[in-house]
């Protein structure tokens, strides 16, 4: 039995969409990247003070901070 190659591969993804790769856009998500690259920008996108500046909002917020408890380790026994 001989294996096709690669490009001859019948569910390759450019023969199930005409030759190109289509991608579906969500505006929720495209807007979500947005905002988010906008709120980094103004930081410099600088991680450390992007983290201090939300630190800053929840102490100004009114709202319960809920934190879980951390789960405990589950070890997995070797077989001999």
């Amino acid at each position: 039995m001989e294996l096709r190659t690669h490009s001859q591969c019948r569910d390759a993804p450019q023969s199930r969409t005409h030759g190109g790769l289509i991608m579906w856009q969500d505006p929720i998500i495209k807007e979500t990247r947005e905002l988010r690259n906008q709120y980094a920008a103004q930081f410099n996108h600088d991680l450390d003070a992007i983290f201090e500046d939300i630190k800053k909002r929840q102490e100004k917020s009114k709202r319960k901070q809920v934190s879980f408890s951390p789960r405990k380790a589950v070890t997995i026994k070797k077989c001999a």
